[in-house]
């Protein structure tokens, strides 16, 4: 299920950040990779729809 929700945080050199969504309680990571136009650098506040996956340790974009 797409879900809609802005970048809060990314750590340009570590290429990872986090999506806050009002749909999910707990703000979800995203690395560089996950980004389908690498063409776009990612910035705080830009609008982002993903798909939830999850790891053992956080959900993931």
């Amino acid at each position: 299920m797409k879900r809609q929700g802005r970048l809060v945080r990314w750590e340009a050199e570590r290429g990872f950040g986090f999506i806050r969504s009002p749909d999910v309680p707990a703000d979800v990571f995203v690395h560089l990779r996950d980004f389908s136009d690498r063409r776009v650098l990612p910035q705080v506040g830009m609008a982002l729809s993903f798909e939830e996956g999850s790891s053992e340790e956080r959900k993931t974009a």
